[in-house]
């Protein structure tokens, strides 16, 4: 009786733990990141300004976006991808698709991509990949009429990217089986917690 009381407690101080790691797990995984600093910019840079400056110039609609920080836990500067079919090019290469990096939360400097939406992004390179940010004058298409305007004729001539094509066609073999690590522990932590109580009930049974 004594060894039976003893082990219910065991059980039950277990279920209570899991229990408190469960929220705490849906909190650090839901739980909206706290601002401390936020981005300013100057003026925007003018259209020509960007001609000069910037590495690509280019409109496209977002197919992708991938935050590259995997872990629980994520901050404003986290590295994220964005993935555009092109429709027309002014500045850099004519590819059909194009990848650019930005910082995940305009706290960060980061521009905040949609899925979906069609944009104008003006990049710059850093080495073999192109970024971009809240200060570099990108914005939607359908509110970009001035500079297209002062853009002129863009490049229509699209060719394919090699490499970037046959990564998107992987991602598509895989999609739908891959899962964001933190639904993953979160639901192993749930079994464990039914599994538990589930041995409590048994033992008060008997």
């Amino acid at each position: 009786m004594v060894e039976l009381k003893g082990c219910l407690r065991f059980v039950r101080c277990i279920s209570i733990g899991v229990i408190i790691a469960i929220f705490s797990l849906l909190f650090l995984a839901f739980a909206p990141a706290t601002p401390v600093y936020a981005c300013s910019c100057a003026a925007p840079p003018s259209v020509e300004s960007n001609l000069k400056m910037k590495s690509a110039i280019f409109a496209g609609k977002v197919v992708k976006i991938e935050n590259l920080n995997t872990s629980t836990i994520r901050n404003s500067n986290d590295p994220v991808e964005v993935t555009f079919d092109v429709s027309k090019v002014w500045k850099g290469p004519a590819y059909k698709h194009m990848v650019i990096t930005t910082a995940e939360s305009e706290i960060s400097c980061g521009y905040e991509f949609r899925l979906n939406t069609e944009y104008l992004i003006y990049a710059s390179s850093d080495g073999d990949k192109f970024t971009t940010g809240l200060c570099a004058g990108n914005n939607k298409l359908l509110n970009a009429s001035s500079d297209l305007a002062l853009l002129g004729v863009g490049n229509e001539q699209l060719q394919d990217n090699p490499l970037l094509d046959t990564k998107l066609h992987d991602d598509q073999l895989n999609e739908g089986v891959s899962f964001d690590t933190r639904y993953i522990i979160t639901a192993i932590v749930v079994v464990i917690a039914i599994g538990l109580l589930l041995i409590l009930r048994r033992k008060r049974k008997g």
